[in-house]
């Protein structure tokens, strides 16, 4: 149940950013009520992301999922039927906190429900297969529902798929182990780790908004940073702590934390860059664009459940996280070549397929890795760890790619004055102008300023292709546990 329930999370997600320019226009929505409709979603998810596991730990893994999965479903059928933008702004609180609550429990089932290594291999293959290819899946997915049932009836779907896991989730799941006796909370770690994601959270998005040396995204992101940092301390001398005593001290787990949060920043950077791409360059339809990254999904899978998956227990865990990271590395380093010519055959499936083969082979021993030796009633502290590294990556890569095509862009048009600013400005943005419906006198600026939009992502797929490179340097050095035993 903990695959499926992942997946309908990231479905959900991509679902309201697919329906946005239906949302846009059936509820006379303005842009900043879609920017606040994410904003929020992403604050709602950060301050009870660490509370969702700290509850799994205290009142149960399974009752935490059952209120996730079905806080999720009331928070698609609120949605889907929003008359205005501010409920539908209300649901996509809801839909975040529910998230939460569902991603930190679903984890925590894998974690304490296998600890033999082949079983626990096994397991997690199959979560990390979902982690690495279900955004593709999900992009796919709800791009074929929008375009065939509508955004409301989608979001009536997404509510009824909740509703089934969270009515299934009764009889099927089982979760014997115990609880934490006595149950107390860890208030203060609540608070300074819940304001730590909080503040970074907002922090990236005021950083995408209005730039990074704006005096509120500093305050916010070195506030945030040191929040962290003080959350970190407070936790080793907790006697009830959230995340397990030696967790965070422990230099395999915090390699394996820095990778996953390399993978979340990757990852998410290459969807944002080649749905554009796809749909600009290309001339896909977003349902089409979804389909092209299924090979990614697929190839994920493949190396999560049948390479990693087999192997996990008999490697050292580095001799698969470190040439998942290269082989991701090299997938972005040939994605960094796309251009006007490019095919996708030639340039785009190659390097989607080394990039999804590569997360997937090193999602599994990183999961693994995290969560390996930890009792069952800490189980939900660790899920919430793994969950905040991956979204703080995640969270990271949005503005860093806006920072990255706009300079580069920018470098790019630096003697182009003549070109109309609604045009500089969607370029600036990242977007591939279609000479469509434009004056036949501006079809050689268009193109001018498309060629500075791709050269500006080949320089961000460049940049992330050396930050994951990083990350298998910091991989390889940090993380030095031996195979497990048995």
């Amino acid at each position: 149940m903990a695959a499926p329930a992942q997946l309908l999370a990231l479905i959900g997600t991509s679902i309201t950013s697919t329906a946005l320019p239906s949302i846009y226009a059936d509820l006379g929505a303005s842009t900043d009520d879609l920017s606040l409709l994410f904003t929020t979603y992403t604050l709602a998810f950060g301050l009870l992301l660490l509370l969702g596991g700290h509850l799994c730990d205290l009142l149960g893994r399974k009752r935490v999922f059952i209120i996730g999965s079905a806080g999720f479903a009331v928070a698609f059928a609120v949605a889907g039927l929003a008359p205005s933008a501010g409920l539908l702004i209300l649901a996509g609180v809801l839909q975040g906190m529910s998230a939460a609550l569902l991603s930190s429990s679903a984890l925590a089932l894998v974690s304490a429900g296998f600890s033999d290594p082949k079983e626990r291999g096994r397991a997690f293959g199959v979560y990390a297969a979902v982690a690495g290819g279900g955004l593709a899946f999900g992009m796919f997915a709800s791009a074929m529902l929008v375009d065939s049932l509508g955004w409301r009836m989608c979001m009536y779907v997404t509510a009824a798929l909740a509703l089934v896991l969270a009515v299934c989730a009764a009889p099927l799941v089982h979760d014997p182990h115990p609880v934490r006796t006595p149950a107390r909370l860890d208030a203060p770690g609540l608070a300074i780790g819940s304001t730590a994601l909080i503040a970074l959270a907002f922090g990236f998005d005021r950083a995408q908004a209005t730039g990074w040396a704006t005096p509120l995204t500093l305050i916010l992101l070195t506030g945030g940073a040191l929040l962290l940092l003080a959350f970190a301390w407070q936790q080793a001398g907790s006697p009830h702590s959230i995340v397990p005593a030696g967790v965070l001290k422990d230099r395999d787990r915090a390699g394996s934390l820095l990778a996953l949060f390399v993978l979340g920043l990757s990852l998410f950077v290459t969807f944002l860059i080649l749905g554009r791409y796809l749909q600009g360059a290309l001339g896909y339809s977003p349902a089409g664009s979804g389909m092209a990254l299924l090979p990614m999904a697929g190839a994920a899978v493949l190396a999560a459940t049948q390479v990693a998956a087999r192997l996990c227990h008999r490697l050292a865990p580095r001799n698969l996280i470190v040439p998942g990271l290269l082989l991701t590395a090299a997938g972005l380093a040939i994605l960094a070549g796309i251009d006007a010519d490019s095919s996708y055959t030639a340039q785009v499936l190659p390097g989607t397929l080394l990039i999804g083969f590569g997360a997937g082979l090193a999602l599994t021993p990183l999961f693994t890795t995290v969560t390996g030796g930890v009792a069952a009633q800490d189980s939900g502290g660790i899920s919430a760890a793994v969950n905040a590294a991956q979204n703080l990556g995640t969270w990271a890569g949005t503005p860093l790619l806006g920072s990255i095509l706009a300079s580069a862009i920018s470098a790019r048009l630096a003697h182009a004055s003549d070109i109309p600013a609604p045009l500089v400005e969607a370029a600036g943005n990242g977007s591939v102008i279609s000479p469509h419906n434009l004056p036949a006198a501006l079809s050689g600026t268009v193109d001018n300023l498309n060629t500075a939009v791709l050269g500006g992502y080949s320089v961000a797929f460049w940049w992330v292709a050396g930050f994951t490179l990083l990350g298998s340097l910091l991989a390889g050095l940090l993380i030095t546990a031996k195979a497990p035993k048995g």
